[in-house]
């Protein structure tokens, strides 16, 4: 007799709060197409049931959350008894709505992938940032001297009744001028980055959905993620863009772009 399959336990925890904070960084307050919507798309609804029939299959009803918003404010009665561990303290997600939850965390990180935007904004310049710095450094303590300097100056601060304070006054200028040599040399610093993660939003976002995929169901189900990103970009009335027909080389990249930077931090 063959022996049945274990299943394996999951939580959505982690997959929430990146969401959440993902949310929070790029600004996206409204939501975007549903999974419903997005599912009247030409073979989304097939993809749809797929991913869920793998859930199933690989967890069963061995699923446990904390209670949180993106999952609370959409769905009712989920959580079952309560779980608390010594690793762990949560709530098992009733049998009959282990299915909605999957669903529900799948059509938050659609919504999410068509709501990035496609390139990261470009940061401030921080060496200019360095150098002007700098320069206000030296221009104040170049004020504060000649303060201390002027005899009226130097006077009132002789009959300060903060002799440590008087100290530390006087010793500023100099201070502030090591501080601005210092900013002037770290500006001229040629530092070498090493990417991450892909520099389009976009496809990172999907490469940790594909992640949660994978951790709930055990494969990555290509296919039917890049039906179901297709579906939804074109459900939120965007074009189609032309990364999602090449997923399995996209996760490729994303794992050495993080083995690459795990060796700098090795060495």
């Amino acid at each position: 007799m063959a022996k049945s399959k274990e299943l394996k336990s999951i939580t959505p925890d982690d997959y929430l709060a990146a969401v959440a904070q993902v949310r929070r960084s790029f600004n996206l307050r409204r939501n975007g197409p549903t999974l419903k919507r997005i599912e009247a798309q030409p073979a989304a609804k097939v993809a749809v049931a797929e991913i869920l029939q793998a859930f199933a299959d690989h967890c069963g009803p061995n699923v446990c959350a904390k209670k949180h918003p993106l999952i609370d404010e959409v769905l009712k009665d989920i959580y079952g008894e309560e779980v608390k561990t010594d690793a762990y303290y949560g709530y098992k997600i009733r049998g009959d709505r282990v299915d909605l939850v999957f669903r529900r965390t799948l059509e938050l990180g659609l919504q999410t992938i068509v709501q990035l935007p496609r390139r990261h904004q470009k940061p401030a310049h921080s060496p200019k940032r360095f150098k002007s710095l700098a320069s206000r450094l030296n221009r104040l303590a170049d004020n504060l001297s000649s303060v201390i300097q002027d005899a009226e100056g130097r006077a009132r601060l002789d009959f300060s009744d903060n002799p440590t304070g008087r100290a530390k006054v006087l010793q500023l200028p100099s201070e502030m001028r090591h501080g601005a040599a210092l900013l002037a040399s770290a500006a001229k610093l040629r530092l070498k980055r090493v990417p991450v993660d892909s520099p389009n939003p976009q496809i990172s976002f999907a490469n940790y959905l594909i992640g949660w995929i994978e951790a709930g169901t055990g494969a990555q189900h290509y296919d039917s993620m890049a039906t179901l990103i297709e579906a939804a970009f074109i459900a939120a009335n965007k074009p189609i863009p032309s990364w999602t027909n090449r997923l399995p080389i996209e996760k490729h990249t994303h794992r050495k772009r993080r083995k690459k930077w795990a060796e700098t931090l090795r060495s």
